[in-house]
């Protein structure tokens, strides 16, 4: 796993990191590591994701939680400085066209208030135990959860195969088979913006 520091975040940030990529967040507390351990067997197993988005010059990360109770677009920066700076950036080989249809489908989503989808979190923990049971959580179109939204984007324009059940967010990097680089940077002296 490769790790990112914080001098070299501003130039990867504006040159490489682009919508429709993912980031995977690590869990502090009792809720995210249970999310690790059921989703992934490992309570450092990623509790949840965003998507990446591009609008403008600003890089802002579209997800779906369970504080918002919807889909929401949130700033990079911010997003990082509540997590205490660390996540795995999963860069992606979406094509430009690709990208633009995410992008276009993300804001249109994001503005008719895409729910938050409880219910199937919860589908998951069954999913986790018992796989050869339960399939998941089915994908859904109008309510949706953090893995939820980027295999729905990804699916939407042929990145990955179309299925009716969503993924972890542990398993979206063998999903697209690229390795998740971790981003690493000091925000103990840092003010929020």
């Amino acid at each position: 796993m490769a790790f990112i520091k914080y001098s070299d975040l501003r130039k990867i940030l504006e040159e490489e990191m682009r919508t429709g990529d993912a980031l995977l967040w690590d869990g502090a507390g009792f809720v995210q590591d249970t999310i690790g351990w059921i989703t992934g067997k490992d309570k450092t197993a990623p509790s949840h994701a965003s998507m990446i988005i591009n609008i403008g010059r600003r890089i802002g990360v579209v997800e779906a939680n369970y504080t918002d109770r919807q889909l929401v677009i949130r700033s990079l920066s911010a997003k990082l400085f509540a997590k205490h700076g660390k996540a795995s950036w999963l860069p992606t080989t979406l094509t430009t066209d690709q990208r633009v249809q995410i992008y276009d489908s993300a804001i249109d989503r994001v503005m008719s208030g895409i729910e938050y989808d409880t219910w199937g979190c919860i589908e998951c923990i069954p999913h986790a135990f018992f796989p050869h049971w339960f399939k998941g959580p089915k994908l859904k179109q109008f309510s949706i959860f953090c893995s939820g939204e980027l295999a729905l984007e990804w699916m939407q324009v042929g990145y990955i195969p179309k299925s009716e059940y969503a993924p972890f967010p542990s398993e979206l990097p063998a999903l697209i088979g690229q390795e998740p680089i971790t981003i690493e940077m000091d925000v103990t002296n840092a003010k929020r913006r």
